[in-house]
């Protein structure tokens, strides 16, 4: 697991505490959401750039 992993998992943590999500199910879904939007596209993310977008995510499906 990367930095940049432990840390979303870290974010998820702190968004499911108001909310009925996991942390688990929500990096699942900011991942899924993530791979959904790459294949119409398919770009090519450095990992800063990544993971800011997943955290993106995880914030609007929280």
């Amino acid at each position: 697991m990367s930095d940049f992993d432990r840390q979303l998992h870290r974010d998820a943590v702190e968004l499911c505490q108001t909310g009925p999500a996991t942390p688990d199910k929500l990096v699942a879904l900011a991942h899924a959401g993530l791979k959904a939007w790459a294949r119409v596209g398919n770009p090519k993310l450095p990992p800063e750039k990544r993971y800011a977008l997943l955290q993106e995510i995880m914030r609007y499906c929280a």
